[in-house]
């Protein structure tokens, strides 16, 4: 990459600039140049208050048919018996938690109905601090506060689409001991109390009574003959029965029919959709299941009446809704002609960012779903500009929301886009931020190290109030203290604790290098960077300060595995090896370890390549050039030690020639005309002389009877995928006669 100048990105995003929020001890406020952050001392730290009881959160009302049962189960719950209702999408457990919350009776302290899908524990335990408490100022517990303000709650806690794990749930039901707890999710997570239970098919009675009310009107004795025998093909899965009504409402095809052919190819048929609903689907598809807004859909698939398409899809089975924002549940055939991934990715980055700058913090958290997929997206297509662009837009009010776990990534996926553009100041802001965050999440280790590289580069580049900004984040470390010009620390210049010196300062020394963060080639090309077994002094003078910073950066070892040791932390790199070379193609994961000194129990272990966070067992970058593996360990006692592996990428090999010759299909039977009540089984080869082995998929198995009991056409169907991914469908028609 070119040495040319890299102009620094600005950062806006909508109602954060200059907002106010207290994380724990810790206050924070936006400003340009990144979050600043100061230690609250005795008595400075919000005081919040209960929000008037009983609490009233409770969905909107819901329609359900059948799930007695289940209903009971749900009103037998208390505090000390939880229950957890679990089943795969579309098996109406939202429905049913809804119908259960709207209905309730008020609990002690009232009744709090969330949807956290994909929320973190952190986010979770924050919206019902939320739900419970209000403050004059921004406040958010840290997570060790969380028992304070949740432990003696007394209210019903509904939690829809929980995907916690087995531990996480253990852990929330202990800081909520006195509510009683009702959990959604896709599989079971509660074990050690209370009661899960799977939620199955509907019965027939209900499942039919479904089809109904779907339809608009009261089956006849013909109707519902057909409806029962249709429910006793297809079972009583409720999403299954909603897409069959919509095909009898759309007119292709009569419960009758259906219950003599229920086929899914006619169920999901593409062809039925229109151009716009294609786009849509596609959009949605590239989000692999991350839920979007009304209004980015509508502005993307250019459909001003997209909330008329995807309520259409939703009856069709293949988006879901969570209003506003709706998901794919299904993925458009190839043979759609939809846009590819890497398509959307750009149009995706420039909606999604322009909006971000002009949104509140809270509607951007309840896009963060889509925003990180997008950024994912991003990073696939090398969009790198367009992915660090989103990542700015994004990050602040990520954080001001408190979506800590999506901010960290939405932050780190930005910081690799600056590495690969070679943008350090925009490194050096995200760095900055990450470092904060951890400041405020008591993760110490991790704001060092963080804030102690964005400022190295801001110095470099000169960014004066920028570097300000950071050197006082850090003298918050410990608790801050003193009565500095910026609110903490004092006004000297900033140094590294006694302790953790040696790690910050080797951190440090590594950006002197600029690495993959000025440019992505291994060189050199910062204006003074130490030779790495020499010993060096930097200073570089400020408006209002001076700081000089001396680094000490060890003779990287020659052996393999790489290890420090002596009185500090031992760390070993076993993957990749110090000067390996790696194919483009392939696959290599990282592999380290760090070992506390003798008289320590513990040690913090982490590592970045191209300064984005990877953990042992991560798959390495595998961009052409020059990477580093750096990995930093502190152990309790305060002692660091860090070590570097580099390796480089070689451009992968040129890949073979596509195979683009689709499989084919040879039915043998059935086809032609066959007499009322014949036996006729369904026989048929797939076949490719390029890429096999070759799924061979048809209407029927091979072997099994074909309908002929009552006179008709019929077609019948083949789907044929080799291992390239080259599909094949063969449609055949044929016809059963009246005998004589």
């Amino acid at each position: 990459m070119s040495d040319k100048a890299v102009p620094r990105v600005e950062v806006s995003v909508g109602d954060v600039h200059g907002s106010q929020l207290v994380i724990g001890d810790h206050n924070t406020i936006q400003t340009p140049e990144g979050t600043e952050v100061t230690f609250l001392q005795v008595g400075e730290r919000p005081v919040p208050k209960l929000r008037p009881l009983p609490i009233s959160r409770r969905p909107s009302a819901a329609e359900i048919l059948g799930r007695e049962d289940e209903l009971a189960l749900i009103a037998s719950a208390v505090a000390a018996e939880p229950v957890q209702v679990y089943a795969e999408d579309g098996a109406g457990k939202s429905c049913l938690l809804k119908f259960a919350a709207h209905r309730a009776p008020d609990a002690a302290e009232g009744v709090v109905f969330e949807a956290v899908r994909h929320r973190s524990f952190d986010e979770v335990q924050g919206a019902l601090y939320g739900a419970f408490w209000e403050c004059d100022i921004p406040f958010i517990p840290a997570a060790a506060q969380m028992a304070d303000f949740l432990g003696d709650r007394e209210a019903l806690v509904v939690l829809d689409d929980c995907g916690l794990d087995r531990d996480e749930v253990e852990t929330l039901l202990d800081g909520l001991p006195r509510c009683t707890i009702v959990l959604a999710s896709e599989t079971r997570t509660l074990w050690s109390r209370g009661t899960a239970r799977g939620l199955g098919e509907l019965d027939r009675v209900a499942a039919v009574g479904l089809l109904e009310r779907q339809l608009g009107h009261t089956f006849d004795p013909e109707e519902r003959a057909a409806a029962e025998a249709l429910v006793a093909r297809i079972g009583g899965h409720p999403q299954s029965l909603v897409e069959t009504a919509a095909l009898v409402e759309d007119g292709r095809a009569s419960l009758r029919e259906l219950a003599n052919d229920p086929s899914a190819l006619k169920r999901f048929d593409p062809a039925a959709l229109t151009d716009s609903q294609k786009r849509i689907l596609a959009i949605l598809a590239a989000l692999d299941g991350a839920p979007l807004g009304t209004e980015h859909v509508s502005a993307l698939a250019g459909d001003p009446e997209a909330e008329k398409s995807l309520q259409e899809l939703e009856r069709r089975g293949w988006v879901k809704s969570g209003s506003p924002r709706y998901r794919s549940v299904r993925e458009l055939p190839p043979e759609a002609g939809a846009p590819l991934d890497r398509e959307i990715a750009k149009p995706l980055l420039g909606q999604l960012s322009a909006w971000c700058r002009e949104s509140g913090a809270c509607a951007v958290a309840e896009e963060a779903e889509a925003i990180e997929r997008t950024l994912e997206l991003g990073a696939e297509a090398e969009r790198w500009e367009e992915t660090l662009a989103l990542s700015l837009a994004a990050e602040r009010g990520l954080l001001v929301a408190g979506a800590w776990s999506s901010c960290r990534r939405v932050l780190q996926t930005g910081l690799r886009a600056a590495g690969a553009i070679g943008n350090r100041s925009a490194a050096a802001f995200l760095l900055h931020q990450l470092g904060s965050q951890a400041l405020c999440l008591g993760d110490e280790a991790g704001a060092q190290a963080s804030l102690g590289e964005a400022l190295y580069i801001r110095e470099e580049l000169q960014e004066h109030e920028g570097a300000e900004l950071t050197r006082h984040n850090l003298r918050q470390l410990g608790g801050g203290g003193g009565s500095g010009p910026n609110g903490g620390g004092g006004s000297g210049p900033w140094r590294p604790r006694a302790g953790i010196a040696l790690a910050a300062l080797a951190v440090v020394a590594g950006i002197v290098g600029a690495l993959l963060l000025s440019g992505g080639t291994g060189k050199n090309t910062a204006n003074t960077s130490p030779n790495p077994s020499t010993h060096s002094t930097t200073t570089t003078t400020h408006p209002t300060t001076t700081t000089t910073t001396e680094t000490t950066t060890p003779p990287t070892t020659t052996t393999t595995p790489v290890t420090t040791g002596g009185g500090k932390p031992t760390i070993v790199i076993a993957s990749p090896e110090d000067g390996a070379t790696l194919e483009g193609d392939g696959t290599t994961t990282a592999s380290f370890k760090c070992t506390p000194a003798d008289g320590s129990e513990h040690t913090t272990c982490e590592g970045t390549v191209d300064g984005v966070p990877i953990e042992t067992g991560d798959s390495l970058p595998r961009r052409t050039g020059h990477h580093t593996l750096r990995v930093t360990a502190i152990d309790d006692n305060g002692e660091g030690a860090v070590e570097t592996a580099g390796y480089e990428v070689k451009a992968p090999a040129p890949p073979p020639h596509p195979d683009e010759t689709p499989p084919d299909i040879n039915i043998i039977s059935p086809v032609g005309k066959y007499e009322q009540g014949a036996r006729v089984v369904a026989e048929y080869e797939c076949t490719d002389t390029e890429s096999e082995p070759v799924t061979c998929d048809g209407d029927l198995d091979k072997g099994a009877t074909v309908d002929t009991k009552t006179p008709g056409s019929r077609s019948f169907s083949v789907t044929a995928v080799d291992s390239a991914g080259q599909d094949e469908t063969k449609t055949v028609e044929y016809e059963v006669i009246s005998p004589g």
